[in-house]
Order: structure tokens, then C-alpha cells, then sequence
């Protein structure tokens, strides 16, 4: 099945579904590795460092034992930060993560969009896939047929 690549909603360069779904393929693995290298440091906890990373008041051991037992609940494995006052001053593990979210968020839009263009249709719109009409429309549109990919249980 043959689409279009696009540039401005204009026709461009003609590809299959299959480096579409390749493209997109790829999109989501490389978002996949972005949230996995974060996780190592998501997991690195500033407990044991109390109000400003010095430890005081705290036994030390504190900060492995906390990440030991939230590892038991959780089934991750938490440590403690190997710097304090870098954990307990700065966001930037959470703004990374949140980087990396919305790079997923993004993509998920770009391909959600790109779905809906290319299934668009089949007067008005672009038509490139057309999934079989199994399924009877709305009762304001009785011409309307709804594509789906299963057909329904009676």
C-alpha cells in the first residue's frame, strides 16, 4: 500500500505503510531509550540527607536503609544519592524525565494525527487506508459505514 510523504499537507515523495510504520517504529524506540536512561537516576533518593545534605541528625545508614525497604515495597532498586546537596538542591533528574514525557506525548500526537489524516476519507479526505466496513453507522447517517477490525460478536 502506497501513501504520501507530506510537506505543508502537500503531496512530496510517495512511500509504503511499511516505512511509515517503520519511521514510527523507530520514533517509539528512541523514546523508549530516553525514559529507560533516565530511570538510574530516578532511583537515586536524597532520604538520609535531611534538610540540606549534610546527614545531621540522621544515623547514617539511614538514606540505604530507606532505599533498601521502598525496594522490598516496590520491587525497584532504589539507592541513596551519592551526593546529597546535588539531590536535595536541584530538579533536574524530574525536569529530565519530564523532557523525555513530552517528547512521548509529541510523538504520540504526531502519529495519532498522521493516522487520522491518512484514514481520512474516502471523499473528502486523503483515503490512503481504508479499513473494511464491518459495522453499520449512525442513525443521521445512514450512508455512514464505521471501519473496524474486527467484526462484532452476535
Amino acid at each position: 500500500m502506497w501513501s504520501n510523504r507530506r510537506t505543508h499537507l502537500m503531496d512530496a515523495m510517495p512511500l509504503t505503510l511499511g516505512q511509515e510504520l517503520g519511521g514510527w517504529r523507530a520514533q517509539m524506540t528512541r523514546t523508549s531509550f530516553g525514559l529507560q536512561s533516565v530511570m538510574p537516576r530516578l532511583l537515586r533518593l536524597a532520604q538520609g540527607g535531611t534538610a540540606v545534605g549534610t546527614g545531621i541528625n540522621a544515623r547514617p545508614e539511614f538514606g540505604a536503609l530507606f532505599a533498601h525497604h521502598l525496594g522490598v515495597l516496590t520491587a525497584l532498586e532504589f539507592l541513596p544519592s551519592d551526593n546529597y546537596f546535588e539531590a536535595l538542591s536541584s530538579q533536574d533528574t524530574a525536569v529530565e524525565l519530564s523532557g523525555q514525557l513530552k517528547v512521548l506525548a509529541v510523538s504520540l500526537m504526531k502519529i495519532s494525527n498522521d493516522l487520522r489524516w491518512m484514514n481520512s476519507g474516502p471523499l473528502a479526505g486523503l483515503g490512503e487506508i481504508a479499513l473494511p466496513a464491518l459495522q453499520p453507522g449512525s442513525s443521521i447517517m445512514p450512508s455512514k459505514v464505521n471501519p473496524v477490525t474486527l467484526r462484532p460478536s452476535r
